[in-house]
């Protein structure tokens, strides 16, 4: 039992050194799973969002205006000591790329068009540090 408590306030305290000098919290367990080293993994869960109408420009003011003030909308995913880690980004990095994480795609009208588009380009796993 002591045992597990030493190792409880030892993380407690390498997380919080985490948090003050490198600006990164750790992901739970949970979360971590979907981030396996296998380079065969492609536990990806992909989605899409059907919309009447939309306005990007639209979205990417509110999500400026209200998504900055929650720490995990300007995180990214990064690997350090075996661990996985939010590293919390500052809103001038979140403004200045902005475009890079909101990308509109135009033509898919069909549920073949999201069949293909889906199979072609959601299929390729991405950096983990543009997440």
């Amino acid at each position: 039992m002591i045992g597990l408590l030493i190792y409880i306030a030892m993380w407690m305290v390498f997380s919080k050194t985490m948090l003050v000098v490198a600006g990164m919290t750790s992901l739970g367990g949970i979360d971590s799973f979907w981030f396996m080293d296998d380079e065969r993994n492609y536990a990806n869960i992909v989605s899409y969002l059907r919309f009447k109408r939309f306005s990007a420009d639209d979205f990417k003011k509110q999500l400026l205006k209200k998504g900055l003030g929650h720490p995990r909308i300007r995180s990214s995913v990064v690997k350090f000591m075996g661990g996985w880690w939010y590293k919390e980004h500052s809103d001038e990095y979140i403004r200045a790329n902005i475009d890079k994480y909101i990308i509109v795609k135009t033509g898919v009208h069909t549920e073949k068009d999201i069949a293909d588009f889906m199979a072609k380009e959601q299929s390729i796993r991405d950096d983990l540090d543009d997440l």
